[in-house]
Formats: C-alpha cells, sequence, structure tokens
C-alpha cells in the first residue's frame, strides 16, 4: 500500500464535522485519519454495509454540482447582459445622426474596446480568485 498522502477538499454539515471533531478528541487521532478510514470502510464494502454513507457523499456531490450549474447559469446571465450594454453603448458612440445601428462585430469604438479589455481583465481576476 502507498503511504503517500494527497490534499482533498469537502464540505460537510455542521453536525458531522462536530462528530468528527469530538471523535478526534476523544481518540486523540486526527480528523484526516478518521475520514480516511470512513473512506476505505466504503470502498472496501463497496456501501453494501452503509448505504447512508452512500448517500451522504452523494448528496455532497450533488449540491457541489448545483452551486456550479447556478454560478454558470449567473456568470452567463451577466455575460449576456453585458453584451447588450455593450452593443447599445457601441451604436452610441459611432452614429453620425442617420437611422443605422452599427454592430460591435462591424466597428468596434475605441471606447468600447476599452471597456470590453477592462471586462475581460476583470472577470479573468475573478476566475482566478475562485480557482484558488
Amino acid at each position: 500500500m502507498n503511504n503517500s498522502k494527497v490534499r482533498r477538499h469537502i464540505r460537510i454539515t455542521k453536525d458531522i464535522d462536530k462528530t468528527v471533531r469530538e471523535l478526534s478528541e476523544t481518540n486523540g487521532i486526527p480528523i484526516s485519519m478518521i475520514v480516511e478510514r470512513a473512506l476505505r470502510y466504503f470502498i472496501e464494502n463497496e456501501g453494501r454495509d452503509y448505504k447512508a454513507l452512500y448517500d451522504v457523499l452523494n448528496l455532497m456531490f450533488e449540491e457541489t454540482r448545483e452551486e456550479i450549474q447556478r454560478a454558470r447559469m449567473a456568470v452567463n446571465d451577466v455575460k449576456n447582459d453585458t453584451q447588450a450594454i455593450m452593443q447599445f453603448w457601441n451604436d452610441e458612440l459611432l452614429k453620425e445622426d442617420n437611422k443605422d445601428i452599427v454592430l460591435i462585430e462591424e466597428n468596434e469604438s475605441y471606447g468600447v474596446n476599452k471597456a470590453k479589455n477592462a471586462y475581460q481583465k476583470e472577470l479573468s481576476k475573478k476566475r482566478k480568485k475562485k480557482l484558488r
């Protein structure tokens, strides 16, 4: 068996966290060992003997999947709103008293180009922060 360790971050309820901490203090063993033993037990028994643990793990990952989906939808909404606003201001900046609308793809003003670059920079910073 390989004894090298890998860092993993998981989300658990406060009740489970409290119980794990109490077990750790009572038995004088690290929290990571308790979590590792629980996961090892689950893997060895393939969830047959402890279906509740399997359900808890599924719920934990389901919550994470839902959070990711909500974040994706929010980012898409912001992107669409920003694109519409940029389209409007690009038209305003490039109009010369005519009734035609000028699309960003046809002719991009300096102001919109500058705003677009600033927006991309800010979005990139936020993505990097979330990845840490």
